[in-house]
């Protein structure tokens, strides 16, 4: 996946959404240290988040666009 591999330090997996068939939520912690930081950004700034910890495809996104 090119988001995961441009966000996500190696060897990091997509977590399945709760009752979901397909991968669809990275880890912040499991962000590159850029990639953290701005995550953290948008987190705090651009859009509400229910779970800071847990980032959905889509807010990925968003974070590899500003990058």
């Amino acid at each position: 996946n090119p988001v995961k591999e441009f966000l996500g330090r190696p060897g990091t997996d997509w977590l399945k959404y709760s009752g979901g068939e397909r991968p669809t939520k990275i880890r912040l912690g499991d962000f590159k240290p850029v990639a953290r930081a701005w995550g953290d950004w948008v987190a705090r700034n651009v859009i509400v988040l229910g779970n800071w910890s847990e980032y959905q495809l889509e807010n990925a996104v968003l974070i590899k666009m500003i990058m």
